[in-house]
């Protein structure tokens, strides 16, 4: 049978939607003073204050609740309208989905009710990749407040820091490249966390010592 679908939550889908997409960095409007008139708190660390300043600063323009499609903040993040952060994401995507079904809800804020992210975990916590080609799919799970744990590794920002030992794609997945050391990162809400990886080529010979 069908899982009933819960609501869009404020605080456990849209705020980590632009988060992923990169919004509320300090390139963008995360910035001291915004971008383009529009400004959120850095990685999102001001949830009431991002809800205030997306519902009711420049209301008429920045959202449509009757016809959220036509919101300023959905055509700029899907590249409908020009954006000088360029497009955001896809309107086929579950982030558009997901700011679209807040909007079309009324853009409720959960800020105060919501459990809170309480740790973030990312797996293999370590791995060994050997091969060029070999693959290694990175999974990031938060554990929030009332004991509740959901896999976030398509609205965490995963990445690496040598991609050419461990590129990396959207969906966290690895694909072994030259040798080398590097380290996967996860950051969701206020958490980060990595896993060492070592990538190591197929003709590797081993050696015991005396």
């Amino acid at each position: 049978h069908a899982v009933e679908q819960r609501p869009v939550s404020y605080m456990l889908d849209v705020m980590p939607v632009f988060a992923r997409a990169g919004c509320n960095s300090g390139s963008c409007h995360g910035a001291a003073s915004g971008k383009d008139g529009f400004r959120l708190s850095l990685f999102g660390f001001d949830p009431p204050g991002d809800h205030f300043r997306i519902t009711r600063e420049q209301a008429t323009r920045r959202i449509n609740l009757a016809v959220p499609v036509d919101s300023l903040l959905m055509e700029k993040a899907s590249g409908a309208v020009t954006h000088t952060g360029g497009k955001c994401f896809e309107a086929s995507s579950k982030y558009y989905g997901f700011l679209n079904r807040w909007l079309a809800d009324g853009a409720p804020s959960d800020a105060a009710t919501a459990p809170k992210v309480s740790g973030l975990a990312i797996y293999p916590p370590a791995a060994v990749m050997q091969g060029e080609g070999a693959t290694q799919r990175f999974v990031a799970v938060a554990s929030y407040s009332d004991g509740t744990t959901r896999d976030v590794t398509d609205l965490a920002r995963i990445a690496t820091n040598n991609a050419n030992s461990t590129p990396i794609d959207d969906a966290g997945l690895v694909t072994a490249g030259v040798r080398g050391e590097s380290f996967i990162t996860a950051r969701f809400n206020v958490h980060t966390v990595g896993s060492q990886v070592l990538t190591l080529p197929n003709d590797l010979q081993f050696t015991a010592s005396e």
